[in-house]
């Protein structure tokens, strides 16, 4: 890595890779899976570089406010944690894994995911548009040279400290400094024309200005140094700026390892944007900028690339009561991923139509941009069965049938579907990375009055459970462990779904709801019932089911909805 002079005199960074980055894919669609209220926000799971590609063609030139806290190229692995038992039974936690934040070469490697990423964020930005940049001191110095460039020196605002919060515990027992901070890059688009509302925080008790009379002001100006003053150590509850990390048992905790504050995105969306403008968050995580944006009265595009991360943000802005569009990409494609699938889950490549085999089981990849169907996992099986393996493990993005389908009658294989997801075709990703085993879950449909049912959770099991790990086993004793959320709707019509109910854990409230109420039926007909499910893995499962009234309820799955 080293450094130069750019046309402007600015110093510019070079390195290995940069502008090599992928040219903006054409012909990407964010396509709207679940409908919650009115809509018209955007939640997407996907790649953040893609997400950005399809939204070049709707929103370039049409957002206020950019916050953006990427991985901070730490070498890690972040977990998401989540809860296990009954209500008031401190049973313990589940720790998944969330993302990797490791990169090829290093910080080479973050520049060259970061670079490409900021460019299309440039450009979706209005021309009074804003940026904050959330890094850490590591890589803090390299982000803010490669925003220079891009946004250009001037348009540089502010270098914001966010102090985290008290020091206690392991933090101390550092032979150095105590790091204790975090920093903000402020940018904006132009720097003559942007949208600034001064920010101000209530005078602490006793205050006095210097001539000892009591101050007139609307309050204390902040400044760049946030939660660092006499004014701010008098913030208390949901604006403290103490990070939530270090609060054992704050009530916004979720659960995702690098969760922020709702207080600290509330502070920057109130600042530069107004009621009504644009806020995107393309690291999204567990959704606190949305959160944050829907309760300011601001739109909001949110992005993450992990399943997990997209259903977190999902049940908070369900519980907040914001409307939204939860999306996936329609339109993505990847080359050669076939073997590198079955390498990640710890098998040998094979010729033929099972690709690949481990521990004697063979492997079986479906395509990325359709179902896996009945009839080619049964040629599968067919030829697995002509090589003495004793079972296939099926790979899929997506589904055309059950998970407890019996599809090798006679042969002896045990069929195995694996849910397949973004992670896996990330070339960081561990060993087993985007991929577990798809859970059998069955739901059962009750007539529990004239045209009126209820649908609950009849069983969620696993076929090899032995794979698991030790902790993860213990921890997912009762089948309804298995699930993290549901949701359904009852009468779905054509587009996106619109869920009546929806169930999902949370810190207060650790069971999952196992059984809906009551849905009363207008008249007698043939209805289609709709039920999403995401699992402890991060897989998303969707159901759909006829319901035939005409006599009598008679329900049967359908497979060709969505």
């Amino acid at each position: 890595m080293t450094s130069g002079t750019g046309r402007t005199g600015q110093p510019e960074l070079s390195w290995p890779g940069k502008g090599a980055g992928p040219a903006p894919v054409q012909g990407l669609t964010p396509a709207v899976d679940q409908r919650v209220g009115a809509g018209g926000n955007l939640l997407i799971c996907a790649d953040n570089l893609l997400a950005m590609d399809a939204l070049l063609a709707t929103h370039a030139g049409a957002v206020d406010l950019v916050y953006l806290d990427p991985p901070f190229a730490t070498g890690h692995d972040f977990v998401r944690t989540s809860f296990v038992g009954v209500d008031g039974e401190e049973r313990g936690e589940l720790r998944a894994h969330a993302y990797a934040d490791r990169w090829p070469g290093g910080t080479t490697g973050f520049l060259n995911m970061l670079e490409p990423r900021l460019r299309r964020v440039h450009a979706l930005l209005k021309p009074q548009g804003s940026l904050y940049v959330h890094v850490d001191p590591t890589v803090g110095h390299y982000v803010k040279i490669v925003l220079d460039e891009i946004f250009g020196a001037d348009c540089f605002q502010r270098e914001i400290v966010w102090r985290i919060g008290w020091l206690s515990g392991y933090k101390t027992r550092a032979n150095n400094w105590i790091r204790n901070h975090d920093l903000i890059f402020f940018y904006t688009k132009d720097p003559a024309r942007f949208v600034f509302n001064k920010q101000y925080v209530a005078y602490p008790d006793g205050y006095v200005r210097r001539d000892g009379k009591p101050p007139r002001g609307r309050g204390v100006a902040l400044e760049d140094v946030w939660n660092a003053n006499a004014a701010e150590f008098g913030l208390t509850g949901r604006d403290s700026l103490d990070s939530i990390q270090i609060k054992s048992f704050s009530r916004e905790k979720t659960g995702w390892a690098t969760q922020k504050n709702e207080s600290l995105l509330r502070r920057i969306i109130a600042a530069s944007s107004n009621p009504g403008d644009v806020v995107a968050d393309f690291f999204c995580g567990s959704g606190t900028t949305l959160v944050a944006a829907a309760e300011l009265g601001r739109r909001f595009v949110g992005c993450d690339a992990s399943a997990a991360a997209v259903d977190l943000a999902h049940a908070r802005l369900v519980d907040r009561g914001a409307g939204f569009d939860r999306c996936s990409l329609r339109g993505e494609r990847a080359d050669g991923y076939v073997q590198r699938v079955v390498q990640r889950w710890g098998g040998a490549a094979t010729a033929g139509i099972v690709q690949g085999e481990r521990d004697g089981v063979g492997v079986f990849v479906g395509a990325i941009d359709a179902r896996v169907s009945r009839g080619e996992v049964r040629i599968a099986v067919a030829e697995a069965a002509r090589r003495g393996l004793v079972g296939l493990d099926v790979i899929g993005w997506d589904w055309g049938f059950a998970a407890d389908d019996e599809l090798a009658e006679g042969t002896g294989l045990v069929v195995t579907q694996v849910q397949a997801r973004r992670e896996v075709l990330d070339e960081r990703a561990r060993p087993g990375g985007g991929l577990a085993e798809r859970p059998i879950i069955k739901w059962v449909w009750r007539e529990v009055a004239a045209s009126s049912v209820v649908v609950g959770l009849e069983r969620a099991a696993l076929r090899r459970p032995e794979r698991l790990d030790a902790a993860m086993l213990a921890a997912l004793r009762d089948e309804a462990e298995l699930l993290e959320s549901w949701s359904v709707e009852f009468a779905a019509g054509d587009g996106p779904m619109r869920a009546d109910e929806r169930h999902h854990r949370t810190r207060a409230r650790r069971a999952l709801v196992r059984e809906s109420g009551a849905h009363a039926y207008a008249e007698a007909g043939v209805y289609t019932a709709r039920v999403v499910a995401q699992d402890r893995f991060g897989a998303e499962h969707r159901q759909a089911f006829v319901l035939d009234w005409t006599g009598g309820l008679r329900v049967a799955p359908r497979w060709d909805w969505w």
